[in-house]
């Protein structure tokens, strides 16, 4: 947030944008239910899943944040093992609407081999829990996920359940 900019009106647009996706969402799922041949992915939801909820590969919660190994260090981009999450929620809605038996992409095989994975970046000397939270409303507090976001967004960063 620029300074002296109100971080309650910054949220407001924040707030529209996100209303304004939700109403094109709405709109592609009700034109794809119109055709036999589309099938619809929701990424919006899964991606909400996992800022809420990360997922465990191997013991590890993982999340959608820098340094939580589902995003590379560039906090734009999937890390291995947030492309193959993704490849999975397209592999189950091939299976559900075609009737089809496409197994899974094996989670714990990519990342086992994913240098953004939390556990090859402590190896490499990044402690992942470095990143205790994200300034994201110019307040300088630990904010939970405003929106879904493959970004850094999350004060969940370097979270992990076992390893």
């Amino acid at each position: 947030i620029a300074e002296g900019e109100d971080p309650l009106s910054v949220q407001a647009v924040f707030d529209e944008v996100d209303a304004v996706a939700a109403q094109n969402n709405a709109a592609l799922k009700a034109e794809a239910a119109r055709h036999d041949r589309i099938h619809v992915v929701d990424l919006a939801a899964l991606t909400e899943s996992l800022a809420r909820d990360g997922i465990e590969v191997d013991g590890v919660l993982l999340y959608p944040t820098k340094l939580s190994g589902l995003v590379s260090t560039d906090g734009s981009h999937f890390s291995d093992t947030g492309y193959a999450v993704t490849a999975n929620a397209f592999i189950e809605t091939i299976n559900e609407t075609l009737g089809t038996s496409v197994p899974p992409v094996e989670l714990t095989d990519v990342a086992a081999g994913d240098p953004y994975h939390p556990d090859a970046l402590r190896a490499a000397g990044v402690d992942p829990s470095l990143l205790g939270y994200v300034e994201t409303h110019g307040t300088g507090t630990k904010s939970p996920p405003r929106s879904a976001s493959w970004s850094s967004r999350s004060a969940r960063a370097g979270r992990s359940s076992g390893k």
